[in-house]
C-alpha cells in the first residue's frame, strides 16, 4: 500500500465514527417531523442503522489495518521508523474513537426502540 492510500485510509478510520454521529444526528433531526406524520418512523431506525455500519466499518478499517501494521512494540519514534509509529498511533486511535461512536450511535438510538420515535 503506497503511502498516501495507508494516509487515506488511516483517515478514513478516524473519521468514519464521527461523521457517522453526526450525520445520524442531522438527518433524524430533520427526518422526525416528516416520519411522525407519515408514519414512517422506520426512516428514523435506517438512518441510524446506517450511521451504525459506517462506525462499525470505521472501526474495523483501522483495527485491520493496526494488525497489517503490526502491533509489537518495534518501530517506535525513538527506534525506527516514525511513519510506521505514527501509523500505528493512527490506526489504534481510529479503533477507539470510532469504536467510541458506535457506542454513541447506539445509545442515541436506544430511545427510539424504548420510547418510539414520535413520543410526545
Amino acid at each position: 500500500m503506497t503511502e498516501s492510500r495507508l494516509d487515506l485510509a488511516l483517515w478514513a478510520g478516524i473519521l468514519a465514527g464521527p461523521l457517522a454521529w453526526g450525520a445520524q444526528l442531522q438527518v433524524s433531526y430533520s427526518l422526525t417531523q416528516t416520519a411522525c406524520a407519515t408514519g414512517h418512523q422506520w426512516l428514523l431506525h435506517l438512518v441510524s442503522l446506517a450511521a451504525l455500519a459506517v462506525a462499525v466499518a470505521g472501526t474495523a478499517l483501522a483495527a485491520r489495518l493496526r494488525r497489517r501494521l503490526g502491533a509489537g512494540s518495534t518501530g517506535s519514534t525513538n527506534e525506527g521508523d516514525p511513519l510506521i509509529s505514527r501509523s500505528r498511533f493512527m490506526a489504534l486511535f481510529g479503533m477507539g474513537l470510532s469504536g467510541f461512536f458506535v457506542l454513541v450511535i447506539a445509545a442515541q438510538w436506544l430511545p427510539s426502540w424504548i420510547l418510539g420515535a414520535c413520543a410526545h
